[in-house]
């Protein structure tokens, strides 16, 4: 877990792109897992291009 939240600090200093703090927590987690091998990166990205896809945000 400490691995982890370091890796979480380094990228809210880095990376200030994130809209909002667990933005760059998600981003952190589901690329640790990847790494970890509970999936590929070319998986995770398949399936958010999917939830992306299948739920647009709204206008308005």
């Amino acid at each position: 877990m400490d691995e982890l939240n370091a890796i979480i600090a380094q990228v809210k200093e880095a990376d200030p792109a994130f809209a909002q703090p667990w933005e760059a927590d998600a981003f952190v987690i589901a690329v640790a897992l990847s790494q970890r091998g509970y999936f590929s990166w070319p998986q995770w990205v398949e399936q958010f291009a999917q939830e992306i896809n299948d739920f647009p945000q709204r206008k308005g």
